[in-house]
């Protein structure tokens, strides 16, 4: 089979043995590498599986036409959920989820459907809807409690500027949302306010607090891409619902 890219070849081993299908993609879409539960999902050996492009894999879109989930052709009874990630310029990663018993009651379909409007697909990151959502509820846990609450917003500029392909402008977007949600703690919620700003919701944490994480984001985020980061914080004060805390933190 392909070798892994380099960015991969450290955790080959947990990967192949995950519980869910994981499958790497070129720039062409065309499989690389699949791990061992991709292909007991699909029901294909590996040098069948690496002859296909993502296009070609024995899967259709699930009839109730719920956006990213597909059947196994050889498992009709099956639901899978496909989330597809950009690593660099060159490599994307899928992952395929079982989420048929999600699927086959109504209770559970209705917690996935929940699920799927909750979150955007291609970063994991809570909508803008959800994100309301989200201080809705952590407001109302500091006026029983007396919590701190802190909102960061984030503002990318200068991609346009970077490049004109609007392709690589999506894939820097992307690789910056990972990033913020993979630098905050559990307790922590990153969202997407829209194409170009995010926002952290950060339980537990006064200003100084999210002084001091905002830094720590800008170095990460300039490490990796040359533009012009701008954060907005605020913290939390018994006048404030959600939508004027989050003005304040512009």
């Amino acid at each position: 089979m392909t070798t892994l890219p380099d960015a991969l070849v450290d955790v080959e081993a947990v990967l192949s043995k995950l519980p869910f299908g994981i499958c790497v993609m070129d720039a062409e879409e065309r499989l690389v590498w699949a791990n061992e539960t991709l292909l007991g999902q699909l029901d294909l050996r590996s040098n069948e599986i690496l002859k296909c492009d993502f296009d070609g894999l024995p899967i259709d879109p699930c009839k109730e036409s719920i956006k990213g989930i597909y059947v196994p052709t050889q498992h009709p009874k099956s639901r899978l959920r496909i989330v597809v990630l950009a690593l660099d310029d060159q490599t994307k990663l899928a992952v395929f989820s079982d989420v048929t018993d999600l699927t086959s009651t109504a209770s559970g379909y209705v917690e996935l459907l929940r699920e799927l409007s909750r979150t955007d697909s291609s970063t994991g990151l809570l909508t803008p809807n959800s994100v309301y959502r989200e201080l809705l509820e952590q407001i109302a846990r500091c006026r029983r409690y007396g919590n701190r609450l802190a909102v960061m917003r984030v503002c990318i500029e200068g991609v346009e500027k970077a490049t004109a392909d609007l392709g690589k402008q999506e894939q820097i977007l992307q690789e910056i949302a990972i990033k913020l949600a993979d630098n905050v703690r559990a307790i922590d919620a990153a969202g997407q306010l829209s194409k170009d700003e995010f926002v952290l919701v950060l339980p537990e944490t006064d200003i100084d607090g999210a002084e001091r994480s905002a830094k720590k984001l800008m170095e990460l985020l300039q490490e990796e891409h040359p533009l012009e980061f701008r954060f907005g914080i605020a913290e939390w004060r018994a006048s404030d619902d959600a939508k004027t805390l989050l003005e304040r933190a512009k």
